[in-house]
């Protein structure tokens, strides 16, 4: 929904406040609070997203979508800190694609399930099926048995970067000073929280992967 009311480079902006949203998600659930330069974080993301998404002072629905799509991923990457580490990587993957479908099988059923009839939708879909869903949740799950969540996500965070260089590449998005600077500060913003403070011991980071 976020990406039919929005463009690519925004839906994909406003998703990366996951980075700001996970730690905060482990306080209120795990009790363990984040560190003050969390707040600075959470400042920036907010100064970033500004320039980004407010045009005219407008704030479309799309990006009321994508906040709460943010929301689950943040949710996604905490549960997976938790439960990952010592599991079956392959039943895990296959657990959380199977519950993907289920909802989203009730989600199109009261509109009726109707195959599409276009051939680049079709290859639109088994692209993005394979690659960007299987593939991406085997590897994020395989990732987070043997890593800790604050790399996990550092790494994530170019997600971002490529989404608004591939938006910007087929004419989607025009790269004006505006989109960079907005982009910088959340990037500098989903580094500064996620950045490991070098007197950190496995206890101490924020949502580090529970051992088994």
């Amino acid at each position: 929904m976020g990406l039919v009311l929005s463009t690519a480079a925004i839906t994909s902006f406003v998703t990366g406040l996951y980075v700001i949203l996970t730690p905060i998600l482990v306080w209120v659930i795990f009790k363990k609070k984040p560190r003050g330069i969390v707040a600075i974080g959470a400042i920036l993301a907010t100064v970033g997203l500004g320039f980004i998404t407010i045009k005219d002072a407008s704030f479309d629905f799309g990006q009321i979508w994508t906040i709460l799509c943010a929301l689950g991923f943040a949710a996604h990457i905490v549960g997976l800190g938790k439960w990952s580490p010592g599991k079956d990587v392959y039943a895990l993957t296959v657990i959380q694609l199977a519950t993907v479908a289920v909802i989203c099988w009730i989600g199109a059923a009261p509109d009726g399930i109707q195959a599409p009839l276009d051939g680049e939708v079709w290859f639109a879909i088994i692209f993005t099926a394979v690659f960007a869903t299987a593939l991406a949740f085997f590897i994020q799950t395989w990732a987070q048995s043997i890593m800790d969540a604050s790399r996990v996500a550092i790494i994530l965070t170019m997600e971002v970067v490529f989404a608004a260089l591939t938006s910007v590449a087929v004419g989607q998005e025009v790269l004006s000073l505006q989109v960079i600077l907005g982009g910088l500060l959340m990037l500098a913003a989903m580094l500064l929280i996620e950045w490991p403070r070098k007197d950190s011991t496995p206890e101490e980071v924020i949502y580090e992967p529970m051992a088994h």
